[in-house]
């Protein structure tokens, strides 16, 4: 006697035994044949539904809001349209998908290994600018006007300064600050531009420190 577990696939069943010359149908006992003929029949209706559903889609005429004009013969067709749309989405998709590669997967890429060069370099000059800001060779005096200017600034700071000689960072570390500032800030906006999931970007301890 053969029978057949109601956990299996029937169609797939049917093939397996159709290998070895075995007549499902026939040879299968009448308590388990009705769950064969039962899935093949949920299949046939769901194929049928199927093709029902998509010429409905496809005879359905489309309704656009009233003063809505499409220049585009291509928006005139709903098939069209649909596949041109969904062509941008994949394709923006895997825009999406490379350039996260590039900011977040050095070893990807070479494209991925340079900026993440770029990036470990500027982060270790803004940790020597901040460092080396403190030592007096890198320190040159301040004029008059810019103790005039950071006076007003910031009186409390520098209103009631009583060092005759006030010194700041050297011009030479100014303007690589700026660059580093723009690249860490460019970083910042293209990682968010490019994250699947904004909210776990923000949590990330990388985007904390960062900030």
């Amino acid at each position: 006697e053969l029978h057949v577990p109601h956990h299996y696939c029937g169609p797939l069943l049917e093939r397996e035994l159709a290998l070895w010359g075995v007549q499902s149908v026939i040879e299968i006992q009448n308590c388990c044949v009705s769950h064969l003929m039962d899935t093949k029949s949920r299949l046939v209706s769901l194929k049928k539904f199927e093709n029902f559903f998509k010429e409905e889609m496809e005879s359905e005429p489309l309704l656009l809001p009233e003063g809505v004009e499409f220049d585009d013969p291509l928006d005139l067709d709903p098939a069209k349209a649909h596949g041109w749309r969904r062509r941008v989405k994949d394709a923006l998709a895997a825009l999406r998908r490379r350039c996260w590669k590039i900011l977040d997967h050095p070893s990807s890429s070479f494209p991925a290994a340079v900026y993440a060069v770029i990036l470990s370099v500027t982060v270790l000059y803004t940790v020597f600018s901040f460092v080396a800001s403190t030592s007096d060779r890198f320190q040159r005096p301040m004029s008059p006007g810019e103790i005039a200017f950071y006076s007003a600034k910031h009186p409390a700071w520098y209103g009631n300064h009583t060092n005759t000689n006030p010194q700041i960072k050297v011009d030479w570390l100014t303007f690589p600050d700026w660059i580093a500032f723009g690249v860490l800030t460019f970083d910042f906006f293209v990682r968010l531009l490019f994250c699947k999931n904004k909210l776990a970007y923000f949590k990330n301890n990388y985007t904390i420190i960062d900030m």
